[in-house]
Order: structure tokens, then C-alpha cells, then sequence
């Protein structure tokens, strides 16, 4: 349970506890990993490209669908899960590593309705629609080609004309700087379709590849000659939602006053340190890098 946990959690953004790798369980762990089995297969089943991308081939034939009914099914879906967390599992009788397991699953709950209903990548970044358009295939089928993953590409070509027109229907205002990039890497795309896919794509599901070809196509010439006009948003998600964000992302509970309090007190300030360089060194503990979900 928790090496798939932790790889939905990378990919989704949010930093991990310390727990550690346990293979026993008592009966309350038991139910907590019921449980996230269940949660993620709702969520690679809302996710299927990125359920791919980590290895998790039950959805490969599926594309994302974004349809605002779609989007508040999940949500109510996550909220039937956020109450089973609270109501079901007892928190107390979980082993210490399992209840690090249900603080990160609580944190991706949270992040994700966060991420849908405030930051809104459906709305508002076009280079959403980019990286689920090209990984949905690229992850597919990058390695060995077999029958069944030529199967399931097949029936995302399919797919793939609905969800440019759920693009083209969803994005309202983004920013600018969004749109512009988004324009730019799609050429990418296009070629990616065109001459990066298997021979054996486009000949045995030739009728629809052309679609999909036609479809990004359309896309493309939407990014550079609609969207630009409608592009009058701005990267700011507003202060409630940056601030739920720090707190999902990090774990940290300290409001953006305090955080500003403590950078602007009036702390004495020693001498400048020392710097060598005539023996370059590199600590492991000189950088934190945190990965962002796609989209945000």
C-alpha cells in the first residue's frame, strides 16, 4: 500500500512524513489499506493518464474526462471519502506508520478538491490540456508494444476529438503567459502524433488516428487563434487558496501573517559568514525540492 501511496502522492505534489516501510498491519491498518485501494481506484479511474505515467494499467483505455458533471461527481465522491476517514478509521488504533498513511491520504484528498474547485487547471491552464493530450499516448506506449496496449491506444484516438472540444469548452479566462506557452509546446505535439507514434497506430486504427490528428490540430490552431483573446486571467488564486495550498503541500499550519511576521521582525543581524571557494563542497541537506502537480 504505501509504495503506491507515495508515488499518487509524488505525483500529485504533496510532501511526504517520515513513515516507514511495514508490511505488518493490525486490523484497523487493514481497513486503512481497504480503504486507499478503493480511494485509488477513483482516483487513477479520474486520472487515467497519470494512472499510466505510475504504472497502474487498469484505465489505459481511458481518456480524462473534464465535463463539469464529471468533475463535481468526483468531488462528491472525495468528499464521501474525506467522511469515511473521519468516521471510519480510528486514528488511535492505527500503527504509527499507517497513521502517517492517513495523514498523506487525507492531504491528497484535500489538495485535489482544492486544486478542482480554487486552482481550476480545468479552467484556467491550457497546458493541462498539453500534457494529458501527449502522455496519454507517450506513456502508453513507450517500451515494449504489445496487443493490449495497442488496444487501449486505439480506444483513446477515439477519445481524443471529445476532449480537444472539452478543452475549447472549459477554458474560460486563463493568464496569458499560459495560453502563450501552451501555443508554443503544442507544436511539439503535433509532431509528436504525426511522427512519433508507432507505424502500427497508425495503420491499424488509421480512421481514427486521422481524427485525432485533425483534432489536435484544431486544438493547436485554438491555442494561438481563440484562446489568446480570452486570456485575461492571472496566475493569483487568491490568499485562502494559497494559503490551504502551503498548508496541503507542506504540512505546516502557520498562517501567511505569521510566516510574514517572522520573516520582517526586527532580528539582529550577525556578520556575513565566510565563503570558501577554493574547496567547493555540496551537502545533502542543501536543497528541497518539491515536485507540483501537472496542471497547477
Amino acid at each position: 500500500m504505501r509504495k503506491t501511496l507515495i508515488l499518487v502522492l509524488l505525483a500529485a505534489g504533496v510532501l511526504l512524513g517520515t513513515g516507514v516501510m511495514q508490511s505488518q498491519q493490525n486490523g484497523e491498518d487493514a481497513k486503512l489499506a481497504k480503504f486507499v485501494d478503493t480511494f485509488l481506484d477513483a482516483y487513477w479511474k479520474f486520472y487515467p493518464t497519470t494512472g499510466t505515467m505510475n504504472g497502474f494499467s487498469k484505465y489505459n483505455d481511458k481518456l480524462e474526462d473534464l465535463a463539469e458533471s464529471n468533475i463535481e461527481k468526483y468531488l462528491a465522491g472525495l468528499d464521501k471519502f474525506n467522511a469515511e476517514l473521519v468516521n471510519k478509521i480510528a486514528r488511535d488504533k492505527l500503527s504509527p506508520e499507517a497513521q502517517v498513511d492517513l495523514e498523506l491520504i487525507r492531504n491528497l484528498i484535500d489538495y485535489d478538491q482544492l486544486r478542482l474547485e480554487k486552482i481550476a487547471p480545468q479552467q484556467l491552464n491550457p497546458l493541462y490540456y498539453n500534457e494529458i493530450l501527449l502522455h496519454s499516448m507517450s506513456a502508453l506506449l513507450n517500451g515494449d508494444i504489445n496487443d493490449a496496449k495497442l488496444k487501449a491506444a486505439a480506444e483513446r484516438l477515439k477519445a481524443i476529438p471529445g476532449f480537444v472540444k472539452q478543452a475549447k469548452d472549459n477554458l474560460k479566462t486563463p493568464p496569458k503567459e499560459y495560453t502563450d506557452a501552451a501555443a508554443k509546446q503544442v507544436v511539439l505535439i503535433q509532431d509528436y502524433y504525426k511522427s512519433g507514434l508507432p507505424a502500427d497506430v497508425k495503420t491499424k486504427f488509421s480512421a481514427d488516428y486521422a481524427k485525432a490528428v485533425a483534432a489536435v490540430d484544431d486544438y493547436a490552431k485554438f491555442l494561438s487563434g481563440e484562446l489568446p483573446a480570452k486570456s485575461t486571467g492571472n496566475v493569483r488564486f487568491g490568499p485562502e487558496a494559497h494559503q490551504r495550498t502551503l498548508q496541503v503541500l507542506t504540512g505546516h499550519t502557520l498562517m501567511l501573517n505569521d510566516l510574514n511576521a517572522i520573516a520582517t521582525a526586527d532580528t539582529p543581524i550577525g556578520p556575513a559568514p565566510v565563503i570558501s571557494t577554493s574547496s567547493p563542497t555540496r551537502s545533502n541537506d542543501s536543497a528541497v525540492c518539491a515536485a507540483l502537480p501537472s496542471g497547477s
